[in-house]
């Protein structure tokens, strides 16, 4: 439907006794990067309503009909859904992933597959970030093939921390992780301790204000706020530091390239569909 009218069919839902409410894309037309304050939603929208199996619903279908947008018949489903054990759905379909020759991403509830050098033990979960979306597989195959050993890792954005425990388990001897959301907070630090390596992570919901100095920099955001980032990323990065960027679409990446241009002449790049990952050291300026 229009997203005009979701937020009305949304309220019938809930006060007809919905458990939950979800709203997706109903013609793939993926929605980036809001504006301050605001939650867009897509230009075609399918709102789904979750129900009791004894709920009665003929009352909500005949409102239904008095929706614009909704009054088609076949703009209206209702199906029953199978009793099962919801605590263990969400696992079917998922599978240890390999990045390089050396990094897996396992889900918890899967053994370790055989010989695997590097395995990072990560669920999905309500923070961004389990391997799966093309600008965080990018920055975890750059991971996959660094010597990390003695170095300074910030994971700016960290979402579930992914990186970041890569970059431990990949050898980095610090690693500061560093988002707003305190949700994110919640899940690197718990993902943390469930791979061991809570002993060399920090988590932080900023950078602060003190002389940060480290070896990588590691910022899966997006394009937008990486170029408003740029002052603060690279005064966080030694002389020679290596900064990998990603949740970059291909007509946004000169744009950020720009940004950096000063510090970091020259990217190289990476690619994933329409995903880029940009990867370039600090240049060492004269005294």
């Amino acid at each position: 439907m229009q997203r005009r009218y979701v937020e009305w069919v949304e309220s019938l839902l809930w006060e007809h006794g919905a458990l939950a409410v979800s709203l997706t894309d109903e013609a793939d037309r993926p929605v980036l990067e809001p504006g301050v304050g605001q939650t867009p939603l897509w230009p075609e929208v399918e709102v789904c309503g979750l129900f009791a199996k004894e709920a009665e619903l003929n009352g909500l279908s005949a409102l239904f009909a008095l929706v614009p947008g909704v009054e088609s018949p076949d703009h209206t489903s209702f199906d029953r859904l199978a009793d099962c054990d919801w605590s263990l759905a969400w696992q079917r379909g998922l599978a240890a992933m390999p990045f390089g020759d050396r990094l897996w991403i396992v889900p918890q509830h899967l053994p370790p597959p055989p010989g695997a050098e590097c395995i990072v033990q990560l669920d999905p979960g309500l923070a961004f970030g389990s391997g799966t979306h093309p600008s965080t597989r990018l920055c975890l195959e750059w991971l996959a093939g660094q010597d990390l050993s003695g170095l300074s890792v910030l994971d700016f954005g960290c979402g579930s921390g992914i990186l970041g425990i890569a970059a431990a388990r990949m050898g980095a001897r610090q690693v500061l992780c560093v988002d707003n959301d305190p949700q994110a907070l919640i899940a690197t630090r718990e993902n943390a301790q469930a791979n061991e390596v809570e002993d060399c992570i920090e988590v932080r919901s900023s950078l602060g204000s003190g002389n940060l100095k480290v070896d990588v920099v590691l910022a899966n955001i997006l394009s937008g706020t990486l170029i408003a980032l740029a002052p603060q990323l690279l005064a966080s990065m030694k002389d020679n530091a290596v900064l990998v960027m990603a949740g970059i679409l291909e007509d946004q990446g000169a744009a950020v390239m720009a940004a950096y241009a000063h510090d970091i002449p020259e990217f190289r790049t990476s690619r994933e569909n329409e995903w880029l990952c940009l990867i370039g050291a600090k240049a060492v300026r004269a005294k």
